[in-house]
């Protein structure tokens, strides 16, 4: 982890979820995160919006502080402002507007915003932001919805989880990971070795977040009571398209003699998830995985866990080789 000062830059911030919680405002003494300039610049920016006529409902922050969002509505237009900020990068401005239907718009300021466009919910980055724009861009016969902290807090939370699955759709490369540093000023070149150990790095945290939402994605769909959930979500197995052979047998290593296998089956050309497949079926009857859901977003994933325990969860599994 030596190099890890030189490659920070070049990390990619993956967080697949986030929790939201009401924190007030911190001061530069306060907060070592925030630097005096970011702070600052995200009391002009909601500044700006007060006098736009935008009435505070909140000030919230991530756990982990790793997010910080000022959030108001007008009281006449019903836009949603709000003030963004994160540990990398400077703060940025969005306007969204909800409704009745909840058929969510967001105009976003983010400089790394990627267009979306789905059935609810339509994000469209847009440079130098303002407020004027997004009257005009949200004009509509439509009644918005006016919001209070709690569904704002529920708001904010399921467009970052919708935003992080269109992210996490495929593993970081090269290009994106020296995009990325470059955007936030930093353009150091990487030798070989830093950059396969950036692309590591990258790989991991994906890995991660990819786990992270597919987890998230099933509690939501599969609609389980939280004691349920608390029983199956540790014990869940996710495979998924973008998983490569190892990380694939790593599931499986508790079981003996998994890992030999899984280097016979890389040997017979058997793809990723064709190996997790026939280790499967060599297990224990006990220890064999079940089908418990098929995910589309935000890859495609398969769901696995033992009977004993879907049926502790009260889950029916899918049946075998569903898709």
């Amino acid at each position: 982890m030596g190099d890890y000062k030189v490659l920070a830059p070049f990390i990619m911030p993956l967080t697949a979820r986030i929790k939201l919680r009401i924190q007030p405002l911190p001061t530069a003494q306060q907060d070592d995160n925030l630097h005096t300039a970011n702070l600052f610049a995200i009391k002009s920016l909601w500044s700006e919006l007060a006098a736009q006529g935008f009435m505070q409902l909140g000030t919230f922050a991530s756990e982990g502080d790793e997010y910080l969002f000022v959030v108001g509505q007008h009281p006449d237009t019903k836009i949603i402002g709000l003030v963004a900020s994160r540990l990398v990068g400077p703060p940025f401005l969005e306007f969204m507007v909800v409704s009745a239907t909840n058929a969510v718009k967001v105009l976003s300021g983010n400089p790394e915003e990627r267009p979306l466009q789905l059935p609810l919910i339509s994000i469209e980055p847009k440079t130098k932001l303002t407020y004027d724009f997004a009257v005009t861009s949200f004009a509509s016969p439509t009644a918005w919805r006016v919001f209070d902290v709690r569904m704002l807090t529920l708001l904010i939370e399921r467009l970052h989880a919708i935003r992080m699955d269109n992210l996490l759709a495929r593993a970081p490369n090269l290009e994106d990971i020296k995009a990325y540093a470059e955007k936030n000023g930093v353009n150091v070149p990487l030798n070989e070795q830093q950059q396969k150990r950036a692309l590591e790095m990258n790989r991991n945290a994906w890995i991660e977040g990819v786990r992270v939402a597919l987890l998230d994605n099933a509690k939501r769909k599969l609609k389980l009571e939280e004691d349920s959930w608390g029983r199956l979500e540790t014990e869940l197995i996710a495979i998924h398209q973008g998983m490569n052979a190892e990380e694939v047998i790593a599931t499986l290593t508790e079981h003996e003699h998994v890992d030999r296998l899984g280097e016979q089956l890389k040997k017979q050309n058997f793809g990723a998830t064709q190996i997790f497949d026939e280790i499967n079926q060599r297990l224990d009857v006990a220890d064999q995985r079940q089908l418990v859901i098929t995910l589309g977003s935000p890859v495609m994933s398969r769901l696995f866990a033992r009977a004993s325990v879907l049926q502790s969860a009260g889950v029916e599994p899918q049946m075998a080789g569903a898709q």
